[in-house]
Order: structure tokens, then sequence, then C-alpha cells
């Protein structure tokens, strides 16, 4: 086998796993908008968070927000609690799943700077 044709060593268990899988779901939903910028909220978090809280810090409609937060909290991402209180407060948290993914993010973070990739993507913004 020549060196061009060798799979990485890693790719193993990737390889495995083919389109009707549950990383596709996964990967599918992690693609819709905002949604990593929501996970990365929460899993960096250490309490709850308010929904108009999200917002404001995310910069994202309340349409598209509420969507994604059904979402994630029907995949078990989040946890959303109801207070019986006038004004209603509602608080969504992460849960152990999210929280287990700081890391990637941290790695993220590392090859974002490494790459400046940050640079290239505010480049493509102005698109």
């Amino acid at each position: 086998m020549d060196k061009d044709s060798e799979e990485p060593e890693d790719c193993g268990q990737l390889a495995e796993l083919d389109a009707s899988s549950e990383i596709s779901d996964v990967l599918s939903l992690f693609g819709k908008k905002h949604t990593l910028a929501i996970m990365h909220e929460f899993a960096f978090s250490d309490s709850g968070l308010r929904f108009k809280d999200l917002e404001e810090r995310l910069g994202i409609s309340s349409t598209t927000l509420s969507n994604r937060l059904a979402e994630l909290t029907d995949a078990g991402f989040i946890e959303r609690y109801s207070y019986d209180e006038i004004p209603p407060r509602v608080e969504y948290v992460a849960t152990e799943k999210t929280h287990s993914l700081t890391p990637i993010f941290e790695d993220l973070y590392q090859w974002i700077v490494e790459y400046e990739v940050e640079s290239a993507a505010a480049e493509l913004d102005g698109d």
C-alpha cells in the first residue's frame, strides 16, 4: 500500500459510521445556524441562562433562538426550567453532555488562534 492511499490511524471508528448513523444526526443539529454559538455559551456556564440574556449576548432572533433551544432540549444538551413567578421566569441549564464538549471548544479556540481563522472568518462575513 502506498503512502497516499493509507487512512490516518484514528479514522477507523469514523470510517465505520455511515450516513444514517447518530453522528449524522448530531452534525445536522450542530450545523444549524447559531447552534454551536449557543452550545459554546452553555459549555462554559456554571449556572442557568435566561432566554433574554442569550438573545442579547448572541444577537440571534427570538424565533431562531427559541427553535434552537427546543432542539437542544429535545436532544438532551440542555434542560429547561420554568418557575411559577410573575413575570414568568424560564432558565436553561447545560447537561453533563454539553459540559463534556468544553475541551472541544477549547481545542477549537486554540486552532483558531494558531491558524488565524478568526480574521479570515471576519472577512467572509463582509461578503
